[in-house]
């Protein structure tokens, strides 16, 4: 029983069916690219706006104040809180999108990820009490710019 041999020029099978299938890949590959619908291009857009630099707040009476931007430090293991976003989210949004997990991060310039705002649970403004309820937000509106 021979074996027959094709010549590597020689095309076998669905042929012009692959190389249409290869060209609308292309096509599509590069508008998405055009569009920046790629994820790797969502995922850079998502990290530059996340780690926009922002400036804490300043305490000129030592006190903190509902509304004081401020970034929470661990001095023992050098690390700051700072937001994740869950991953299922990451691919289709361009700024931080809770609920949010948090961790620590080794980076400790302020940003947008791991600096929060003390917010008010019960409406209170001024300083920040002892015992007074509080939440911590992200800074969704210097995202937004």
């Amino acid at each position: 029983m021979s074996v027959r041999t094709y010549n590597p020029s020689v095309l076998i099978g669905n042929w012009n069916e692959d190389i249409c299938l290869d060209e609308d890949k292309l096509k599509d590959f590069l508008e998405k690219k055009e569009n920046g619908q790629l994820l790797i291009q969502k995922a850079s857009n998502l990290l530059q706006n996340i780690l926009k630099p922002v400036n804490s707040s300043v305490s000129h009476d030592g006190y903190l104040h509902f509304g004081d931007v401020l970034c929470i430090y661990n001095p023992s293991t050098e690390t700051t809180l700072s937001a994740n976003m869950a991953e299922s989210k990451m691919h289709d949004e361009k700024r931080l999108v809770g609920p949010c997990d948090v961790s620590a991060s080794k980076m400790i310039d302020p940003c947008i990820r791991n600096a929060f705002v003390i917010r008010s649970s019960t409406n209170g403004e001024g300083v920040l009490r002892f015992d007074e309820p509080f939440t911590l937000s992200t800074l969704r509106e210097l995202e937004e710019t």
